[in-house]
């Protein structure tokens, strides 16, 4: 099991603090940062403009996209490709246009793509088609948007029917759960 830090912030100052404290943790090789466009949640994050500025040592980054259209925020990444350490961008399923159209996007960068579920989606909510291209699947452990809530049990059964569904159908990405994480969830995990 690989810790990911998770940043969520609309104050740049913030950001660079946990990227310099995740920087200084032995192991710690990615951040994963949040980005939200205060449409599809009730919140507004940084912007890629903004973290093309943060210092990231020798940590990657995984961008989390909370937006209407995810793969616009894709689109800013790209402006800045040069001065951020990309390793994947992870897409809300929820309000996306096209799931393709996105993970085409993303892995024409050469950065893993990812789809994220949401505590109340379903499985069915990710295209049958796109599973095998993905490098990342993740299941929010809380409803996407907002920091400090607690460990949703229920999405414990999305996990499971993500895990059997990689199973079945011999699939090789990376299972993420985002949200909630403390010791006594990581027991569940």
């Amino acid at each position: 099991m690989k810790m990911y830090p998770a940043i969520l912030s609309g104050d740049i100052q913030i950001v660079q603090d946990q990227l310099d404290l995740a920087s200084g943790f032995t192991g710690c090789e990615t951040a994963h940062i949040d980005l939200i466009d205060g449409f599809f949640a009730d919140n507004l994050t940084v912007t890629p403009a903004d973290v093309a500025s943060c210092s990231f040592g020798e940590l990657t980054v995984d961008f989390h996209i909370m937006a209407i259209d995810p793969e616009d925020v894709v689109h800013e990444i790209i402006e800045f490709a040069s001065e951020l350490p990309v390793r994947a961008i992870i897409g809300q399923v929820e309000k996306m246009g096209s799931e393709q159209s996105f993970v085409d996007v993303v892995r024409r960068q050469g950065w893993q793509a990812g789809l994220s579920l949401d505590v109340d989606s379903d499985i069915e909510s990710i295209d049958d088609a796109v599973w095998k291209e993905l490098q990342i699947v993740q299941v929010m452990g809380v409803h996407a948007g907002e920091q400090g809530q607690s460990f949703i049990e229920r999405s414990m059964r999305l996990v499971d029917e993500v895990v059997k569904l990689r199973t079945q159908q011999n699939l090789r990405f990376e299972l993420f759960v985002d949200g909630g994480i403390r010791p006594s969830v990581v027991t569940m995990l």
